[in-house]
């Protein structure tokens, strides 16, 4: 079942892909899905599973070829909004510190009739088809509440980007001074409350630690950058540990962790403590801006919750496969975001590393068995996302295979520091879990800094795509020759 639900997530993410380079009519599409399943039916009636797994992927293929035209189809609209117009705005993401540029949902008016009620203001003609997502380059420094919808006259332009056509950020909204946002509708939602709580987390970060202390832990807790944030990244980035900047799945399984060590504290026994952790990590995904790893994460641990709640052993490739389906049933084009290939792709390794390569003789206890095994899931995650990181940043790190050693386990303790300080320390314990905290992610940053300083750490190295593909190709070899050894080994 495990592996029937991988190769349908496989089947949707290839037809994303095909999906975006080429077009194909809707409707036929749809009429081969169609066919496509009433065949998988005709043949699961005459218990002929085999085909009809083919075809239930075959379907699946087309839902993604479907559902990457639409957001292709959806996409060129946006091109209608170019100029100067009247636009409905809706700020999606908090701006930050510098307040340069914030991300906006923008939507073209037709007819427009706004009329007040209340003190407030309605709209009698919907909103249109044409929308998109674009910056808005605020002159007047308009301070905008997240969710609502407000109305806007200003100049709508392309906007130069690297990958233009996967990026939110190829539309700039550029308005005068003197046209100021006119506020039509709040709007009450889970992403708002989120947003408050998030921002009311971020004000008391400011209050009680460094500029340094601050962007780090907005960073790796929040998911938040500001003006600190590129003199941490570059730290990071030299000692080949970026991807602790960056809110991941290792982030939210850490916090996972550390809710339910508390629950356990809190005396909850292990099936409670499971479920109840589930709407707590979707929470923090919300507070995270439902970004696509953090929510990739949380959908793993649910399933893996769901799993236990109905007695059923979890598989850790489907529990893969159903967060990556998830994705790209919402953002098909995130087959193309570095983000969901580094985290799919390290993920994936890690799972098929300690499955079928991990030493039985490297099993035990004890630290020198947590450090061995460190070793080894550092080792798999680089050998899988090693030729990306060169393929689209032209440098390869080796140093970092040992670095995470000392790494991940000391963002666990500051990963658990943040939590109890934010949700147990008042009054004079704030002061102290402030200052322990503060130390520790000072001592944390200046061991990285010393890393970064080792010769050796990285070295450029740029690989075509020709390559990438022939390299992940040998893998799969490898991983096929040496599961098919194992099945060999167990029939004998």
């Amino acid at each position: 079942m495990s592996f029937i639900i991988f190769w349908i997530f496989v089947a949707f993410a290839l037809g994303c892909v095909e999906g975006y380079l080429f077009s194909f009519p809707l409707l036929l599409l749809f009429l081969l899905a169609a066919v496509f399943l009433l065949g998988a039916v005709f043949l699961l009636k005459r218990s002929k599973l085999l085909l009809f797994d083919i075809l239930i992927v075959g379907v699946f293929f087309f839902g993604g070829l479907m559902r990457a035209t639409e957001e292709k189809n959806l996409q060129s609209s946006c091109y209608e909004l170019l100029g100067e117009r009247t636009f409905l705005i809706q700020p999606q993401e908090k701006s930050r510190e510098y307040k340069t540029y914030n991300l906006y949902r923008v939507v073209l008016l037709g007819t427009l009739s706004v009329h007040p009620a209340g003190g407030q203001f309605w709209l009698d003609n919907g909103w249109s088809r044409g929308r998109c997502m674009a910056r808005w380059k605020d002159y007047s420094r308009s301070s905008l509440t997240l969710f609502d919808i407000y109305l806007l006259k200003a100049k709508l332009k392309m906007t130069p980007s690297t990958f233009s056509f996967l990026s939110p950020y190829r539309f700039t909204l550029y308005s005068r001074k003197v046209n100021k946002p006119l506020l039509l509708r709040h709007n009450f939602s889970l992403h708002k409350i989120a947003a408050k709580i998030s921002s009311f987390l971020e004000h008391r970060l400011s209050q009680n630690f460094s500029f340094l202390t601050a962007s780090f832990i907005k960073a790796v807790f929040l998911g938040k950058k500001d003006i600190c944030f590129n003199n941490l990244r570059h730290i990071f980035v030299k000692a080949g540990t970026a991807h602790i900047l960056a809110i991941s799945g290792l982030h939210v399984g850490i916090v996972a962790g550390v809710v339910l060590f508390i629950l356990k504290i809190m005396r909850f026994n292990y099936a409670r403590r499971t479920i109840i952790a589930v709407p707590l990590i979707l929470f923090y995904a919300f507070i995270c801006s439902l970004r696509p790893p953090v929510l990739r994460a949380a959908l793993f641990y649910g399933y893996f919750a769901f799993s236990f709640y109905l007695r059923r052993r979890p598989s850790l490739f489907c529990a893969l496969a159903l967060a990556g389906l998830v994705d790209l049933l919402f953002r098909p084009y995130d087959i193309f975001s570095l983000s969901f290939q580094l985290s799919f792709s390290g993920v994936f390794f890690i799972l098929v590393g300690f499955k079928y390569f991990y030493p039985s003789s490297a099993a035990g206890g004890g630290a020198l068995a947590w450090g061995r095994k460190l070793f080894f899931l550092s080792l798999f995650v680089n050998l899988g996302i090693w030729p990306l990181l060169s393929f689209y940043f032209g440098k390869v790190y080796f140093l970092n295979i040992f670095v995470n050693i000392i790494d991940i386990p000391f963002l666990g303790v500051i990963l658990t520091a943040i939590i109890v300080y934010f949700g147990f320390a008042f009054g004079i314990l704030a002061v102290v879990f402030g200052r322990s905290l503060e130390f520790l992610v000072e001592l944390f940053v200046k061991l990285n800094m010393f890393f970064a300083h080792l010769p050796g750490a990285s070295f450029d190295f740029r690989i075509s795509l020709l390559w990438l593909v022939i390299y992940y190709l040998v893998l799969s070899v490898i991983i096929f020759v040496r599961l098919r050894y194992l099945i060999d080994l167990k029939r004998a």
